[in-house]
């Protein structure tokens, strides 16, 4: 099957999955209100391309008040979140891009 060949880790079958949702609740609800949906396909990219950017975003949790203890952490292999071997927020820059090109030209 084809579904095979798409390689991702991760969170990164979210790349599909963003816009499927996010452009079915638009039309729905531009549907559901009559409105024109000239400009949901391109608002559907722009908005996913900031959820899977932020999807993947990699921001380190400021704590206080906590003790640290020195340990010794052996390296080990962090877990990414990719999509056809790009990671998941530089498919979101690119959709997001596309979007946004895709409503100024409209």
């Amino acid at each position: 099957m084809i579904a095979h060949l798409i390689h991702y880790k991760g969170k990164g079958i979210w790349v599909l999955a963003a816009p499927m949702f996010v452009g079915l609740i638009l039309f729905t609800v531009a549907d559901g209100f009559a409105w024109n949906d000239k400009y949901i396909g391109a608002i559907t990219f722009l908005l996913s391309g900031v959820i899977l950017f932020f999807i993947d975003s990699n921001r380190k949790k400021v704590t206080e008040g906590i003790i640290v203890v020195r340990t010794v952490k052996l390296p080990r292999e962090k877990r990414k979140n990719t999509f056809m071997w790009i990671e998941v927020r530089y498919w979101g820059i690119l959709i997001g891009l596309i979007g946004l090109i895709w409503l100024i030209n409209t």
